[in-house]
């Protein structure tokens, strides 16, 4: 869960836990993206965690929605 995360990290600093949060996430995306790795962390404006999906799951999902 974020909230989580932002305590045990930035436990003295709330106001920029979720600017701090943001960007080591957006890091470890582009960290994973030029590894080519085929998972990648997501997470849906208003939730409360974050999914490590396979890319793969959403490229299946795209196809029958298409």
């Amino acid at each position: 869960r974020k909230n989580a995360l932002k305590k045990i990290l930035w436990p003295d600093n709330q106001y920029t836990a979720d600017q701090n949060l943001m960007s080591a996430i957006n890091k470890l995306r582009n960290y994973l993206k030029e590894m080519d790795c085929t998972f990648n962390l997501v997470t849906k404006k208003g939730d409360e965690y974050y999914e490590l999906k396979h890319m793969q799951d959403d490229i299946d999902e795209k196809m029958v929605n298409d």
